[in-house]
């Protein structure tokens, strides 16, 4: 059995969805009933209903799961309660996270407890996360060294619609120091205070990337040797104003991060979190759905590795990649603790099932010399 905790919003519905088409049996939880039974339709009965902060009302919901999928955010505020009780309950956990904070807290905190319960923990299996951690493994495998100089995982995402929930788990993002993995410790940066080019696969090209809190910091050091690991946002097609705005980013991000973040802790924060929950949620435009590219590059001396990924529809590459983990975990039994995707799937297995399923471009890697790149 696998239940689907937030199973009314989007993703969850397309996870929902998925599960169905696959014949696998699942349950839709959530924490308002009007709302699971809008989104279930005929693809499920088996609706549970409980609050994150009810914590025996979430046990209860999961007790007969052999996985918990997660899909309701912030993450940050309410994802640690399910994880808990997803452990009580004698569950496998997996969750569609994009939000680096929480991901280093799951790590720190329940590593020792999952590993002891000979239960799975997966946080981020989804477009973000997921892809970026198993493109960075394939370009570090290609390497063909122990530890590399610096591994970077890139993203560019144009027509972005955030759903009512990413807008809330960006909220809750925004303000927070971001890090990077360097000599075996986090180290803090501040979004977009460091800046790179990337080439990023057609229709995107070359364009300006900035530091960015994405969780593959956490993930990747885990299964990919590094003195170095950092994550980067593409600011948009590469023009005067994009190239202007990242010459003006490092400079203003430090002193930016730190006031927006205690701006949000004040009434400010709490107006903004209101508005978004009060707006009507919208589906995203199944006619207009984001193109995304993904470039992981592991670099060790005179030597550089590359992977991309690059694609569209987020949403439904994200459903994928929970159910594929989900059904990877039924049956598990050997595994234990806290992993990172590519602790769960070998990469460029998973790259390629994900991509067969939605028609994914990808580049797979190979070691060239980098006086031979152009």
């Amino acid at each position: 059995m696998i239940v689907i905790y937030g199973a009314s919003g989007h993703t969850g519905s397309l996870i929902a969805e998925a599960l169905f088409e696959q014949k696998l049996e699942f349950a839709m939880a959530g924490r308002d009933l009007s709302k699971l039974k809008a989104a279930a339709g005929d693809k499920c009965q088996d609706l549970r209903c409980a609050q994150a902060s009810d914590h025996q009302g979430l046990v209860a919901i999961f007790e007969d799961a052999d996985v918990v999928v997660n899909c309701a955010g912030p993450f940050g505020l309410i994802g640690e309660a399910v994880v808990r009780a997803a452990l009580e309950a004698d569950s496998h956990y997996i969750d569609t996270t994009g939000e680096q904070d929480f991901v280093r807290s799951i790590y720190e905190q329940f590593e020792s407890a999952a590993r002891a319960a000979n239960r799975v923990i997966v946080n981020a299996c989804a477009f973000e996360v997921a892809l970026g951690d198993w493109a960075a493994n394939a370009a570090w495998a290609a390497l063909d060294v122990p530890v590399a100089d610096s591994i970077s995982i890139s993203y560019a995402v144009d027509n972005m619609q955030p759903t009512k929930g990413t807008q809330l788990s960006i909220l809750d993002a925004m303000g927070k120091p971001g890090y990077r993995w360097e000599d075996d410790r986090w180290i803090p940066v501040s979004p977009g205070a460091q800046r790179i080019e990337v080439n990023y696969p057609e229709p995107f090209g070359p364009r300006v990337a900035l530091s960015f809190p994405s969780p593959e910091v956490i993930t990747v050091p885990r299964h990919a040797p590094a003195k170095r690991v950092q994550t980067f946002m593409s600011l948009g097609q590469d023009n005067p104003f994009t190239r202007a705005a990242s010459m003006m980013a490092p400079v203003l991000a430090p002193v930016l991060t730190p006031l927006l973040g205690s701006l949000l802790r004040t009434s400010l924060g709490a107006i903004a979190e209101s508005t978004i929950r009060a707006a009507e949620g919208k589906r995203p435009d199944q006619g207009n759905v984001a193109r995304f590219a993904i470039v992981a590059e592991a670099r060790a001396g005179s030597n550089v590795a590359r992977c991309a990924v690059a694609g569209e529809d987020i949403y439904r590459v994200s459903a994928s990649i929970a159910c594929l983990a989900a059904e990877r975990l039924q049956n598990e039994g050997e595994l234990g603790g806290v992993l990172a995707p590519s602790e769960l799937f070998p990469s460029i297995l998973a790259l390629e099932e994900i991509a067969g399923q939605h028609g994914l471009f990808i580049e797979l890697p190979v070691r060239v010399e980098r006086s031979n790149l152009s």
